[in-house]
């Protein structure tokens, strides 16, 4: 995050009411502010390929999106894999490849992440159509399912296929998170509504992070 802008963000973190707190972080998020390295479509794929590569296996990613400068994630962590840990492993992983790419050096990711708890199916389905409207909100498309980076996508082919099954007589696979579908709220509320931003003023010759630094 450059210097000039640090200290906008860091106010956010001294406001006390919780639901201000996030709202005026994403109205922050969503304009656009750092170097937005995530616009880049071979930054973004980093980016979706990591969220998807332990999905079903470290957790269960039921809804994400990568946006130019910041991720919205809802998962549910597997027994054993606790969130900070997966968070680690996104962060790590991209960051370094991504560095690759850029051929740069240095932070990716903000140091903070926000996140929830899922409390019941409504705000699980609420989370979710959050997370892949983000880019309709922030004006980059003007329907969820265009923005290539995101769990919308994946559902709507899920949903055409599904009803191309149906229409041949087939009964449809039931999706997977990742592919597609509302999933049910697991028994223990132990999904997550994650989102991490990006970071920016790396030196430009090397470069950027989940809250990116971006």
């Amino acid at each position: 995050m450059p210097a000039s802008k640090r200290s906008e963000w860091d106010q956010f973190f001294n406001i006390e009411d919780d639901a201000v707190r996030r709202q005026k972080i994403e109205d922050y998020l969503d304009a656009g502010h750092g170097s937005c390295v995530l616009r880049d479509g071979r930054i973004a794929q980093i980016v979706e390929g990591a969220l998807l590569f332990f999905d079903g296996q470290r957790y269960r990613l039921v809804a994400w999106v990568v946006m130019p400068n910041h991720v919205h994630t809802v998962v549910e962590p597997m027994p054993g894999c606790s969130l900070e840990s997966i968070l680690h492993s996104w962060k790590s992983y991209t960051a370094k490849e991504i560095n690759k790419v850029l051929g740069r050096i240095g932070a990716l990711w903000e140091p903070e992440y926000h996140d929830r708890f899922v409390r019941d199916e409504r705000h699980l389905r609420n989370a979710i159509n959050y997370a892949e409207q983000n880019p309709v909100k922030a004006r980059l498309v003007k329907c969820a399912e265009d923005w290539p980076y995101s769990s919308a996508r994946l559902r709507l082919a899920a949903d055409i296929s599904g009803k191309d099954a149906a229409s041949k007589g087939g009964a449809p696979a039931s999706p997977s998170p990742s592919a597609g579908g509302t999933p049910a709220l697991p028994g223990d509320s132990s999904s997550l509504e994650v989102a991490m931003p990006g970071s920016a003023g790396v030196p430009p010759a090397k470069s950027v992070s989940p809250e990116s630094r971006l």
